[in-house]
């Protein structure tokens, strides 16, 4: 699937110190595995998931990075807090540092894993881990939701049922065509009975299916990730 993850995790099991945007100091943690998308980290401190934080990881006496990202998951181990992290905001300069980082101390999971490819298999729980992780994120899962939305070019409304759903696009079908680059709204509607869901995009492409209806798939304007941890609950 082309929206999962392109780049192998670099398993570095490093200490580091990381920092949150909320004036507690610095802690000590490990970085197990990172990449330019993500990385699993265990720390003393508890913190709760599907939460969008910011925080600040120095890697190095002269490596730091600051990012806002997304707590995918967490598990306790042996007293200690593991936690999977999406980075869902990271500067281009920051991720050179990382590529520095890992070229200068740690090669040999740079030549063990960069060039092997995303078949490559592996065993036990790290592999079940990222697994998870990336369908949790950006695989398209199956759904059936009543939805409406607003054609923001033409301001009007529509309604539909979406089909399919991640944390960059949505695909629905409804009755009336709309064309590619057309910005719209939308509200999806949960089986919870809790308040729809709300989100934005740009239609990508639209093509008949049947009489009278229309499939249609839309990428988000950004990624929703607090709306994906609703529907994974």
């Amino acid at each position: 699937m082309n929206e999962q993850r392109r780049f192998t995790r670099w398993q570095i099991d490093s200490r580091a110190q990381l920092e949150l945007d909320d004036g507690s100091p610095p802690e000590p943690c490990t970085i197990h595995d990172l990449n330019y998308k993500g990385a699993k980290i265990s720390m003393a401190r508890k913190i709760s998931p599907d939460t969008m934080i910011k925080l600040s990881i120095s890697l190095a006496p002269d490596c730091s990075i600051n990012a806002e990202v997304w707590i995918v998951w967490h598990r306790s181990i042996d007293g200690h807090n593991l936690y999977g992290v999406y980075f869902a905001k990271i500067t281009d300069p920051d991720k050179v540092k990382l590529n520095e980082f890992v070229h200068k101390n740690f090669p040999k999971a740079i030549t063990g894993s960069w060039w092997q490819g995303l078949e490559r298999k592996e065993g036990g729980e790290q592999m079940q881990t990222k697994t998870f992780e990336d369908k949790r994120i950006f695989e398209r899962l199956p759904v059936k939701l009543a939805m409406r939305f607003l054609d923001l070019n033409s301001n009007s409304e529509g309604e539909g049922t979406a089909l399919d759903i991640s944390a960059k696009g949505v695909g629905f079908t409804t009755a009336v065509e709309l064309r590619p680059s057309t910005p719209i709204e939308m509200w999806l509607r949960f089986s919870d009975d809790h308040d729809p869901l709300y989100t934005r995009g740009e239609v990508t492409w639209s093509k008949p299916q049947g009489a009278n209806e229309f499939r249609t798939g839309v990428n988000l304007e950004r990624a929703d990730l607090m709306g994906m941890s609703r529907l994974l609950r």
